[in-house]
């Protein structure tokens, strides 16, 4: 399970702001991202949660499954748990994260697409007619 949780450190004490819903004894990995004050903070925060997810699904990508794959999977969707390195590949979006979710709910996703540098395309090209 992963799980954000804001939390305030004083006095050598770091304490969650909100219930964690562990069982008492339960041992966790933490990871520190320190939050800047203000509403920029919170979205250079963000912004820095959000590169480290695509720098994790990246490594997991080209280190791993980039080595698994067939010219046959060009074009499907790589779909990869960041924490857990496993992933599903299908030419569906949706059903290769509905897998994965199964196998590991509140899984931290990166998708790739086989064989091309991003996963979708955004914007369009303007069509000249002919004159």
């Amino acid at each position: 399970m992963i799980t954000n949780v804001r939390a305030r450190y004083a006095n050598g004490v770091l304490t969650p702001l909100e219930p964690l819903g562990l069982e008492e004894g339960a041992e966790v990995v933490v990871s520190i991202t320190e939050t800047p004050q203000g509403t920029e903070g919170e979205r250079q925060s963000a912004n820095a949660v959000s590169q480290s997810i695509e720098a994790r699904g990246k490594s997991i990508y080209e280190g791993k499954i980039l080595q698994e794959v067939e010219e046959t999977d060009k074009g499907k969707f790589a779909v990869i748990d960041v924490y857990s390195g496993d992933y599903e590949i299908d030419s569906s979006h949706a059903a290769a994260i509905r897998r994965l979710v199964e196998r590991h709910p509140g899984a931290v996703t990166y998708t790739a697409r086989i064989g091309y540098p991003t996963a979708y395309k955004t914007g369009f090209r303007a069509r000249v007619p002919n004159a």
